[in-house]
């Protein structure tokens, strides 16, 4: 992986799946920003796709398909993005997003007033 010293960037990783992680060489990667403007782009033999270029002040949804799969789509902003920053996405060809955490916290207070 490349490093640029300014800019805003996105690397995308296309792999089959969660279970697997295979990389899909070659997959078609679109990136499109709110004004509707499309960036087409193809992953590397190791599914792969660096420095795709951002502007700031943004939103985008980016997606990868291939084989006539498709991913899930992703979201990214680079609203409020000052200086140089890279951005990593994961991209799953079974349409599944990425797994989140969610974590809960329960709390609980006790007076000890005296």
């Amino acid at each position: 992986m490349k490093v640029k010293d300014k800019g805003i960037f996105l690397n995308v990783v296309v792999l089959n799946n969660a279970k697997d992680k295979k990389p899909v060489p070659n997959a078609k990667i679109t990136v499109t920003d709110k004004a509707n403007v499309a960036q087409n782009h193809n992953a590397d033999d190791k599914g792969k796709k660096d420095e795709i270029e951002l502007t700031a002040d943004n939103t985008y949804a980016v997606y990868a398909e291939d084989g006539g799969k498709k991913s899930a789509v992703s979201n990214i902003s680079t609203m409020g993005v000052k200086g140089s920053k890279t951005f990593t996405q994961l991209l799953y060809l079974d349409g599944k997003k990425p797994s989140l955490y969610n974590l809960a916290l329960n709390v609980i207070v006790y007076n000890n007033a005296k």
